[in-house]
């Protein structure tokens, strides 16, 4: 008997080109993450329009990063952290989306 996962495929979009995403989970969760992913993109497009797609993914990455860390934080220090911890984060995290907006951190 095989113990192997079962890996399946889902095909999805993302900013407009299809993509086939292979894993060992629901095909309709690896779309979810697609479509959270796309949303992302989207609420990054609408502040700024001009911005080129290579920008758009990177600030949408650190803004899921930054969510990802936030309730990674959240779950662990449960009772240890205070509200001026999360601000300290939300502002970090704000430096370094602007910081990567006015093109200080790579070029393109």
């Amino acid at each position: 008997m095989n113990d192997s996962p079962l890996i399946s495929k889902a095909k999805v979009e993302l900013m407009g080109r299809q993509y086939t995403l292979k894993g060992d989970v629901d095909p309709d969760y690896m779309k979810n993450l697609a479509d959270y992913i796309n949303g992302k993109i989207q609420e990054i497009k609408e502040l700024a329009p001009q911005a080129d797609p290579l920008r758009l993914v990177l600030l949408a990455s650190l803004n899921i990063v930054d969510e990802l860390f936030q309730a990674k934080t959240d779950n662990s220090n449960q009772e240890t952290l205070s509200s001026d911890e999360l601000v300290a984060m939300q502002e970090k995290t704000k430096y370094l989306l602007e910081m990567l907006e006015d093109g200080l951190i790579g070029e393109y």
